[in-house]
This record gives C-alpha cells, sequence and structure tokens, in this order.
C-alpha cells in the first residue's frame, strides 16, 4: 500500500466522526475563502477543486475519486479555503468539524502524509498558472501531459498508457479555451506525438513532447 493510501479501517473511521451529506452533480460544495469548512472526507464519487475567478472563468487544481479528502489546508492552518470544491458526480461526503480534523490529523502520520500529497498537487497547479504568464498553451498542455497524474487525472484500468480526459477539463486546468486545446491537440496528433481515440489520449513521441514543454512547438 502507497504511503499516500489509508487502509479501509481508516477511512470508515473518518466516515464515521463527521456528518454525512449528499450533494448532486454539479452542486457547490463550499467557496474559496470559506470559514471552518472542516475536513470534507469523499465516501461516493467524484470532485474537483477549482478557482472561480473575477472574470467569470474557471481554473481547475484537480479531481479528486471516492475515497479522498478535500478542504485540508484551511484545517492544518486555521485559515480561508484556498479553492472551491464542486461536485463532478452524485457524491457522499463526510464533514469533520476543524477541531476534530485537526486532532485526529496530528495522530495519524499516514492521513497527516495523504493531507501533504494532496495540498502538494494544488500547490503545483497553481504554479502552472502562474507559469501561463511566461509560457504557451503547447508548454502547458505537454508538460500536463507528460506529468498527468499530478493533476488527479486518471489512466484507463485496461490500457495505462492511455490517459481518460475530456478537452473541457483540460482547457480548465491550464486557463484557456476548449478550441484552442482542440487546435493544439491537433498539431500533436498531426506531428506523431500523441494518438487520440474516444475518450483518450496516448503519448506515441514523448522525447518530441519533452521538447516542446521546453522550448514550444517551433522545437518539434
Amino acid at each position: 500500500m502507497s504511503r499516500y493510501q489509508l487502509d479501509e479501517g481508516t477511512w470508515e473511521m473518518l466516515f464515521s466522526l463527521g456528518t454525512l451529506q449528499n450533494f448532486k452533480a454539479g452542486e457547490i460544495i463550499y467557496y474559496q475563502d470559506e470559514l471552518n469548512t472542516g475536513l470534507i472526507c469523499l465516501k461516493k464519487g467524484q470532485i474537483k477543486n477549482c478557482l472561480f475567478m473575477l472574470d467569470g472563468t474557471e481554473k481547475q487544481l484537480n479531481i479528486l475519486s471516492a475515497p479522498s479528502i478535500t478542504a485540508e489546508t484551511s484545517v492544518v492552518d486555521d485559515g480561508r479555503s484556498i479553492c472551491s470544491a464542486v461536485a463532478i458526480t452524485d457524491v457522499t461526503l463526510s464533514i469533520i468539524t476543524q477541531d476534530k480534523a485537526r486532532k485526529i490529523l496530528f495522530q495519524n502520520p499516514q492521513l497527516m502524509d495523504l493531507t501533504l500529497h494532496i495540498m502538494a498537487k494544488k500547490m503545483r497547479t497553481i504554479l502552472m498558472q502562474l507559469e501561463g504568464v511566461v509560457t504557451t498553451i503547447p508548454q502547458r498542455l505537454a508538460r500536463m501531459l507528460l506529468a498527468i497524474e499530478e493533476y488527479g487525472i486518471y489512466t484507463h484500468e485496461e490500457h495505462s498508457d492511455r490517459l481518460i480526459i475530456t478537452h473541457d477539463t483540460m482547457a480548465r486546468f491550464l486557463g484557456t479555451t476548449r478550441p484552442k486545446i482542440t487546435e493544439f491537440l491537433s498539431e500533436f496528433t498531426n506531428a506523431g506525438i500523441i494518438e487520440r481515440g474516444r475518450g483518450y489520449i496516448k503519448i506515441v513521441n514523448r522525447e518530441k513532447l519533452e521538447k516542446i514543454r521546453e522550448q514550444g512547438m517551433r522545437s518539434h
């Protein structure tokens, strides 16, 4: 078992410590800058963490599938939440109060490891958003494809080399539009860098993709 995974008994303990709530797909679980969200333990379904910008756009940070946790940052530092959480599917989750969550975090090293791991993923994605000021969309897209696991995107169960992600989701991660993602994925495909099928992307030429990540489209 990975250091970032909890055993079934620990998850059941976490679910029992909080108040169970259900959310429909598309519903907001909590907003960025909220106080006292508590620790959100996802029991069933899938959620996303994102930032809602002042211009109305959404920047996606990660995708979490049950069992998992979110709202961990405000529990650790007793501050406001750094992002929002939205249900992708219908979800069931347990909300543990701040004080109770903080106590159990510091008593359970494995849970703390998981918490820090999820926080680090969010920080990496925020860094990627900031890098958008000085890097091109193809560079950011190449980086995302090369390190897709950092963003909580999962591969196909039977084909581990196939990345399962929609163009809309990629656009929200990278802070751009769906047509732009489609345009550059088509260029990557025509250049023999990736292969695309129904609902999946497969990297064919990793070396070329790494060059684009470092130098942009002219490099290939």
